[in-house]
């Protein structure tokens, strides 16, 4: 969870740098549109969590892979 009384001054200290290009090591490089990325942020902590899948559905995915055996190395 975010907190947005502490997220929201982290995102101001950015709007007050200005930057011209938001570097990322997960995505590209994001040049004059930094106001769209900061408003887009603000909205994290009102988000639901995202449901990512869990030990047993990996579990599956590798049976099917392996040929329903179950086992995987």
């Amino acid at each position: 969870m975010v907190d947005p009384v502490k997220f929201e001054p982290s995102l101001e200290v950015i709007r007050r740098l200005e930057p011209a290009v938001i570097a990322s090591c997960h995505s590209p490089m994001a040049r004059g549109c930094t106001a769209a990325h900061l408003e887009a942020m603000s909205k994290i902590p009102s988000m639901d969590p995202v449901s990512l899948p869990d030990q047993a559905v990996l579990d599956s995915i590798l049976a099917q892979i392996q040929g329903g055996s179950g086992h995987h190395a």
